[in-house]
């Protein structure tokens, strides 16, 4: 199992969890909890997940289906690695603060949502121990409540300067291409979708594409 060894990298990705690419209707809404989106149900409070003889991840939620703790140990290099989550929540629901603490109890970063009139995720901040953003999420939604672009921005070794992502549906609200861009506002990455009358995806494809010694796009 390899090791996540970015704390920073943890925080950011999380923020992304409070928007999911699809919801159901364009009225209020809650967005989907880390239970749901880890697809549980139930009023789960703690997920073991055992990876060979003595390798295991436990994820400790709170009862709004939020995480509130995360402990992972390795046994083939002895190694414990623990976060510990306190969520805030509007009146809705929604998490509109999160303060994580390493294994030790120290505070380490603060992530903070916002939501539009709908509830949606619109934006997802992260900041460090003095305050300073480090990274930063920004969502944009239609009218049925997709997403249909994403942007994120780093200021920290850890977090990637600048990555944005845009999403096209169908009229069932189905994801069927996605793409991704570079801060000059190439396309680096494509992927389609295609689905069954069940609207299951059965075939998926996607292109990377890097940048060759003249400094033009290349596809693979």
């Amino acid at each position: 199992m390899k090791r996540i060894k970015s704390l920073a990298v943890i925080i950011f990705t999380l923020a992304v969890s409070a928007s999911t690419l699809h919801c159901a209707t364009p009225s209020v809404r809650k967005q989907k909890t880390d239970v749901e989106n880890a697809e549980l149900t139930g009023k789960v409070k703690t997920v073991r997940e055992t990876y060979g003889d003595e390798t295991f991840v436990v994820t400790g939620y709170d009862e709004h289906g939020y995480q509130i703790e995360y402990n992972a140990y390795y046994a083939d290099e002895g190694y414990e690695d623990k976060i510990s989550y306190k969520n805030k929540y509007d009146e809705n629901g929604n998490r509109i603060e999160q303060n994580i603490y390493n294994s030790g109890g120290s505070f380490t970063h603060q992530v903070a949502y916002k939501y539009d009139k709908h509830g949606n995720n619109t934006e997802a901040i992260t900041l460090d121990t003095k305050g300073y953003l480090i990274g930063k999420r920004v969502f944009v939604f239609d009218g049925k409540g997709n997403v249909i672009d994403r942007c994120s921005y780093g200021t920290s070794t850890d977090i990637p300067p600048f990555e944005k992502f845009s999403y096209t549906y169908d009229s069932k609200g189905n994801l069927i291409e996605g793409n991704g861009y570079s801060s000059s506002g190439r396309v680096t990455t494509n992927f389609t979708c295609k689905y069954n009358d069940r609207n299951n995806c059965i075939e998926q494809h996607t292109y990377y594409t890097s940048t060759n010694a003249n400094g033009t796009g290349q596809t693979s």
